[in-house]
């Protein structure tokens, strides 16, 4: 086999992994690789991190690389040659140790088919806390597989001030519901039952990374007040938070903010036992949730990270 040209090839799809990464970033002595899709590069731009590109998957990355282990974050389902999934299962093919990291709770339970050829487990699926490996459990994944390590990201949020006796209300765009067939839950039609509903409100909208100002305007009459701080400050501006199936809704709520949010018939709640979170399923449920006296979370609790400290002893 080729001489071991890094400790860890990173593997990155979504900017909410890349912010759980930050630790390797500022890592001194830690041998690392990262490669990301598209939409990860501002944000690592911002950071000052050094990365490649991947335009679509090729097998001759991990031959090229030959690291010890591979860290990929986790992703879809579909079978393309985007697919995250296809690292990992490459690297179980080159006998390089897998390890896929569940970063939050959107979706997670269907990171993993188990049931299709093409798929494959990793050597270690990591998750930021028991329920979310209690659930993998329930579905048939192996406890040998799955650690829990916590998300780094998570660390500080729990710090952020507590709720003030403000009435600032903050609105989590999602794009991804734009063309939701159940229209109830578009996220303009949303925004716009919000608007009719705010009364006392402070009210700013926190785009998407995906979308821009004036694309968003000119779905409303109405101005639309942006949010332009960084996620903390954002939070720590907010006394209530209201959004669709965004992980900011999460970290709002760890944060100690009151959160609603907005959940179609069918779906099942993703933020499950976490801080103070209310599912919204109509107007009405928008009414009664604004209409909430403040109320600090009392569930603030989440498990510390160690996410860097496990994968560097894997490299020794």
């Amino acid at each position: 086999m080729a001489k071991v040209e890094v400790d860890c090839l990173i593997v990155i799809s979504q900017v909410g992994t890349a912010n759980a990464f930050r630790p390797f970033y500022q890592s001194k002595n830690f041998r690392f690789k990262i490669l990301v899709y598209p939409n990860v590069c501002d944000f690592l731009d911002k950071l000052n991190v050094e990365y490649e590109i991947i335009e679509e998957f090729n097998h001759s990355y991990l031959e090229k690389i030959n690291p010890k282990i591979i860290l990929c974050a986790s992703g879809s389902l579909e079978k393309n040659k985007f697919n995250i999934t296809n690292f990992w299962i490459e690297a179980k093919r080159l006998g390089i140790p897998s390890f896929v990291y569940v970063d939050n709770w959107v979706n997670y339970k269907n990171r993993f088919t188990m049931n299709e050829d093409w798929d494959a487990l990793p050597d270690k699926i990591l998750v930021i806390d028991e329920t979310m490996s209690s659930a993998y459990k329930e579905l048939g994944i192996s406890p040998d597989l799955l650690e829990i390590v916590g998300n780094p990201a998570f660390d500080d949020l729990v710090k952020i001030n507590p709720i003030k006796e403000t009435n600032n209300l903050l609105f989590v765009s999602e794009p991804f519901f734009e063309n939701n067939p159940n229209q109830d839950f578009s996220q303009y039609n949303v925004l716009n039952e919000i608007i009719d509903n705010v009364n006392n409100y402070n009210l700013k909208v926190r785009l998407h990374p995906r979308e821009d100002k004036k694309t968003f305007q000119e779905k409303f009459s109405k101005p639309i007040i942006f949010s332009e701080e960084s996620n903390y400050e954002a939070i720590e501006w907010s006394s209530k938070v209201i959004g669709l199936q965004s992980i900011f809704n999460y970290e709002a709520a760890l944060a100690g903010r009151m959160v609603g949010v907005y959940m179609p018939e069918d779906r099942e709640p993703s933020f499950t036992g976490h801080g103070n979170v209310t599912y919204l399923k109509n107007e009405e449920d928008l009414k009664k949730f604004l209409e909430k006296p403040l109320a600090l979370s009392e569930n603030r609790s989440h498990a510390k990270s160690n996410l860097y400290e496990y994968i560097k002893k894997r490299t020794l």
